[in-house]
């Protein structure tokens, strides 16, 4: 009788080891899929096919 408890917590054990494994990697896939989105929006004050302002682009200020 012992050794069919023991064999069910084990397999339990598994089981639920195997679950929290899953649920991982579908949150991994989750993450990994929403990063790889571009912004569905352009940002404010530039039409869609503008090119997006870099440090570089931007005019040099007086210095002071």
């Amino acid at each position: 009788m012992r050794a069919v408890a023991y064999g069910r917590t084990v397999l339990e054990s598994l089981l639920v080891l195997a679950g929290v494994l899953v649920g991982l990697v579908a949150l991994l896939a989750l993450i990994v899929a929403l990063s790889a989105r571009p912004d569905p929006r352009p940002a404010a004050g530039r039409s869609p096919g503008a090119p997006a302002r870099t440090p570089a682009s931007r005019p040099a200020s007086p210095a002071r």
